[in-house]
């Protein structure tokens, strides 16, 4: 039991403490060891810029259709040439008015791609754009002036494929989870930005997504949903061997409402590396480099995460006659009641006590979003079982309904 335990908490440590850490030490050895080459008389040598490559911005239009005149204002302001830029609106058919607005507006920048029978809205619209670089972003992110020159510089460099920016979120009310939820926004970013410096692009979802159209290949899992293909596409372009960069400087800030943080908060965890993967399980080898070690390290043992919360607690549970496990349960116990309390305590005065609450509720969350998963996945896997079992749901929630003071 004593085995279990401690196997169980290394594994949790690393996904937490350990992956973490070890970004930040690969960033400085590399830049410890491209000191010593620069001493040593090697010259950092930058590539000649090739110019403004023509570029499309291509706008799905999805559940978030009544921003899109916020969104083409915000588009039309970027700083970029005129004859080099196109703005390509994907319709999908579900909001004919935001489709219309598009058709309507009258700058010769913005076309319509209207919704056809057959094909995904993102497959069908990358061929249709004239751009050699099509730059992906939803109709609720809205971007800085400077965000497709910080894209498309990059492109200078003939290895690079696609190129992944970075999104800060934001909320005009205080409603919501609070500390827990910048606390997931915090690390989210702090992932993004240091398996970026590795050459590593496993979430993209928000954030503008940059591929060069001639190397575009539509993709089984696509979806009309931005969020999720540009994960998919990165890695796949991984997958084929070629250089998927990250660009801090390409910002864009993106409006959370509840809804939208708990959708966002499911799929941006686990779902677009997960579906990524499917399709390209050859990234898990060694040889793959760091995008291998950070499937395996993290991203994987993030699946098993609940599971190993739950060994724990029950192993520490089982060993607490040790005063070393009943003070190790007794930490555990105190997390999990932080993690409840933790909307009452965004006002304490007790330093660093709101952060830690707020760490241990994100914890908490991250653990429910995989249970979720799981329950997903059990209804692709068993879809006659789901039914029945949320069928009876609807008739429990039916009985209790009639049962009640209202309904009588």
């Amino acid at each position: 039991m004593e085995l279990l335990f401690w196997l169980s908490s290394a594994i949790l440590f690393q996904i937490h403490v350990g992956y973490p850490a070890s970004l930040l030490l690969f960033e400085s050895a590399a830049q410890f060891f491209g000191t010593l080459r620069f001493l040593g008389g090697e010259e950092r040598r930058r590539r000649a810029a090739r110019g403004r490559m023509p570029v499309t911005l291509l706008i799905p239009l999805g559940k978030e259709a009544p921003r899109l005149e916020a969104k083409l204002e915000n588009s039309l302001c970027l700083d970029y040439p005129e004859g080099a830029f196109e703005i390509l609106v994907g319709g999908d058919g579900a909001d004919r008015a935001a489709e219309a607005l598009a058709a309507s507006c009258p700058d010769p920048r913005v076309r319509l791609s209207s919704a056809q029978p057959q094909g995904s809205l993102l497959d069908r619209c990358i061929p249709e754009a004239s751009g050699e670089i099509v730059v992906v972003s939803g109709v609720g992110a809205m971007l800085e002036r400077r965000t497709l020159d910080a894209l498309v510089r990059r492109f200078d460099d003939p290895a690079v494929a696609a190129v992944c920016g970075r999104v800060r979120r934001y909320r005009r009310t205080r409603g919501g989870s609070g500390g827990d939820e910048r606390a997931r926004w915090n690390r989210e970013a702090f992932l993004a930005h240091y398996e970026g410096l590795r050459g590593v692009v496993l979430e993209t979802a928000g954030a503008p997504f940059a591929l060069r159209r001639s190397l575009f290949e539509p993709l089984p899992e696509a979806e009309e949903d931005e969020r999720r293909f540009g994960a998919l596409m990165a890695m796949r372009l991984s997958a084929r061997g070629f250089k998927v960069a990250y660009e801090p400087d390409a910002l864009a800030y993106e409006e959370m409402d509840e809804r939208g943080a708990e959708g966002a908060g499911e799929r941006e965890i686990v779902a677009p590396w997960l579906a990524g993967l499917s399709g390209a399980p050859r990234l898990l080898a060694p040889c793959r480099g760091f995008i291998s070690y950070a499937l395996l390290t993290n991203r994987l043992p993030m699946l098993a995460s609940p599971l190993l919360f739950v060994i724990t607690l029950l192993s520490s549970l089982w060993l607490s006659a040790s005063p070393l496990y009943f003070t190790l349960l007794a930490l555990q116990l105190f997390g999990v009641g932080l993690a409840i309390a933790a909307p009452g305590l965004g006002g304490s005065r007790i330093p660093g006590l709101a952060r830690v609450a707020a760490l241990s509720k994100m914890l908490f969350e991250q653990n429910r979003l995989v249970v979720r998963l799981y329950g997903r996945l059990y209804g692709r896997l068993f879809p006659e079982s789901a039914e029945r079992r949320g069928a009876r749901r609807q008739e429990r929630g039916a009985g209790s309904g009639a049962g009640s003071p209202a309904a009588l």
